[in-house]
């Protein structure tokens, strides 16, 4: 089956047999039913897909293309203790950030919780933080801006400049830029 691999190390995770896991499909309107399943891992190679890299693996008991096919959407897990060591202690997984509670490191108010990290966006990855009641927010990953992370205890600590805030829930205010009704590209004459 084809895999497109979402890893640092997709020749550990898909190239080496072994134990693994497969979690049913998730959708955006709702959560993946069911716990995942454990799976062997035969074999795996990258191969070039439409000019994409992606992964062929083999799951032992997975014979026929109808099997493969029931696959589909499914994710293929590795159990976290099989998780490289991290290099930096600036450096974090993903699955460990996303669920934190996030607090204002001046006062410990309490400022959300991390549901999703964006890479590829620029020079740092990108928080998603949800507040119950108020829009969902995006903060960049800068040591600057999120100076403590304390997974023992489940917690982040953002200092953000005074307004990001405001300005990344809201957006700015399209009248304080002098263009007022009709900003969206109408043209006057």
């Amino acid at each position: 089956m084809r895999v497109s691999p979402s890893t640092d190390f997709p020749d550990d995770r898909l190239g080496t047999p072994g134990i693994r896991w497969l979690a049913p499909p998730e959708t955006k309107m709702r959560r993946a039913v069911g716990a995942p399943q454990e799976v062997t891992l035969e074999r795996g190679r990258e191969v070039l897909y439409k000019g994409n890299p992606c992964w062929l693996v083999k799951l032992q008991g997975y014979d026929s293309p109808e099997a493969v096919d029931e696959l589909r959407g499914h994710r293929l897990l590795v159990p976290s203790s099989e998780r490289p060591p991290l290099e930096d202690e600036d450096e974090f997984y993903v699955q460990d950030l996303v669920g934190l509670r996030v607090l204002m490191h001046a006062d410990g108010s309490p400022a959300g919780t991390v549901t999703d990290i964006f890479d590829g966006t620029g020079t740092h990855d990108v928080l998603q933080i949800e507040v119950p009641g108020r829009p969902t927010y995006m903060l960049p990953f800068a040591r600057e801006l999120v100076p403590v992370v304390d997974l023992a205890a489940g917690v982040m600590r953002i200092e953000p400049p005074e307004g990001l805030l405001d300005l990344a829930v809201s957006g700015p205010d399209p009248d304080e830029d002098g263009a007022g009704e009709g900003w969206a590209g109408e043209r006057d004459g």
